[in-house]
This record gives C-alpha cells, sequence and structure tokens, in this order.
C-alpha cells in the first residue's frame, strides 16, 4: 500500500481509494484519447476529496497541454533544432507551452514542493530512509584500494 506522508488516515484513504477508482472527468470536459494518461497521472496526485469543480477543468486543459507539449516534441526531434540552419519555430510554441504547464501545475498544487515538501523536508525524508546492507559485489571502491 502506498503510503501519503503528512496526510490524516482519513485522507489517506481517501488517496488510495483514488488510486483504485480514479478522479472523473467533468460531463462538460472534452478530453482527447491522448490526453488520458496525463489526466489519470495528475488527478493521482492529489487526494480524490480535494478536487473541486474548477481545479477539474484546469486539471483537464494541463492534461491536454502535456499531450501537445509531447507532441511538439517528438516533432522536434523528427525535425530537428534547426531548419535552415535556423533555430526551429516549434520551439518557441514548446517553450511557452511549457511556462503554461508549469503555471498550471502551481496553481493547482501538484508541484513538487505542494506534493512532497520544501527542500529540507525532502532532505530530511532521504536522511530517515534506511540504508542498503552493504554487498560483497559492491566494488566500486574496491578498485581504488581503500579496502
Amino acid at each position: 500500500m502506498k503510503l501519503y506522508p503528512g496526510l490524516s488516515i482519513s485522507d489517506q484513504v481517501a488517496a488510495v481509494q483514488t488510486e483504485l477508482t480514479g478522479v472523473k472527468v467533468p460531463d462538460h470536459v472534452n478530453l482527447r484519447h491522448g490526453d488520458l494518461p496525463y489526466w489519470e497521472t495528475i488527478v493521482k496526485s492529489r487526494p480524490a476529496k480535494t478536487w473541486h469543480g474548477s481545479d477539474l477543468i484546469l486539471a483537464a486543459q494541463l492534461a491536454r497541454d502535456y499531450n501537445d507539449l509531447q507532441k511538439l516534441a517528438d516533432a522536434v526531434d523528427r525535425t530537428g533544432f534547426l531548419v535552415d540552419d535556423k533555430p526551429n519555430p516549434l520551439l518557441l510554441i514548446q517553450d511557452r507551452l511549457h511556462k503554461r504547464v508549469l503555471a498550471t501545475a502551481r496553481q493547482l498544487m501538484i508541484n513538487t514542493v505542494s506534493t512532497v515538501g520544501e527542500q529540507k523536508t525532502i532532505i530530511k525524508s532521504r536522511d530517515n530512509l534506511p540504508s542498503p546492507p552493504p554487498s560483497d559485489s559492491d566494488d566500486l571502491l574496491a578498485g581504488f584500494g581503500l579496502q
């Protein structure tokens, strides 16, 4: 079972239920087939009960933007960064869309600071993780005579 640090028991239950059932796309919002994987990822980033109508509209727009951003990245990969010895015009569109994606993610509070915590919290969590036991096959330092 996935744990959500910092959430109450009821919020953790709601988060697990969201993982099992998912948050539904509002009837008045249209998503393309390619947007759906992004939708699923976005709505799983917060407990289900924290999603409200206006949030879902923004989440749908974010899913569309993520999908479009991927399509632009694929197009740039196909055509290259330079077209006729000039920067690919798709790069400007890609940059603007990327900024919009970041702004929307911040507005929805699904960025890392919102979901994981500030850097000091992340470091504290990392420091509390158990270290793996040493392995006999771990010879990264052995080759330097540091045994």
